[in-house]
């Protein structure tokens, strides 16, 4: 069974949990430090997670949590040096992305309206927009471009983006603050072995 179909297969459970289920709606906001799977030349980048949430309790202590969510990803470089041209530059590329996660959670009640929380589950990507950003030395001149991320006539950052989100958190009253890290699964770039990795803290608000 391919990556997609178990994404389809975890939206279909998703839907018929959802049947039943308590809802709940809220936001979340988040920081993040992305950077390549497989790649060791590669530097964290700072970006964010933004978006609406959902929550389907179906059991005690137990949910089903997802959203839509603007992620800012991408990766940094330093000293990237090409002899042919004499380019000496570092290299930011950014990639925002729509993504979707279904991830099952379970809570732990510690106090009165406070529960620890962990959570896993897959994520569906889709590449917004991005551009990366390359400064540095053309023939010992300062020089600087933007090129666009995602497509063949810009980086080609494949679009589309799957893999595993993990998470850890807390919630308190409608208040909620998690530690997550996302595994991408799918190459960035066609057969580069390089993939998404983003850890991500985030503070949520439940309707």
């Amino acid at each position: 069974m391919n990556r997609l179909k178990v994404f389809f297969l975890a939206v279909v459970l998703f839907v018929a949990v959802g049947v039943k289920a308590q809802v709940s709606f809220g936001v979340k906001a988040g920081l993040n430090l992305s950077s390549m799977t497989n790649d060791e030349d590669s530097k964290m980048k700072v970006g964010y997670t933004v978006g609406p949430t959902v929550e389907f309790g179906f059991a005690p202590n137990m949910a089903i949590q997802s959203g839509v969510l603007l992620s800012s990803k991408g990766v940094k470089y330093s000293g990237i040096y090409i002899e042919d041209i004499d380019f000496d530059a570092d290299v930011t590329m950014n990639a925002n992305y729509l993504q979707i996660p279904i991830a099952f959670a379970y809570k732990f009640p510690i106090a009165p309206d406070t529960k620890v929380y962990v959570n896993a589950g897959p994520y569906l990507a889709f590449g917004l927009f991005g551009k990366t950003k390359f400064k540095g030395e053309i023939d010992g001149e300062s020089a600087s471009a933007d090129i666009d991320t995602f497509g063949d006539d810009g980086m080609g950052v494949k679009r589309f983006d799957f893999g595993l989100t993990f998470g850890l958190g807390m919630e308190v009253t409608k208040f909620n603050f998690g530690l997550n890290y996302d595994l991408g699964l799918t190459d960035v770039v066609k057969d580069s072995g390089s993939k998404n990795s983003n850890f991500w803290i985030s503070v949520g608000y439940k309707f």
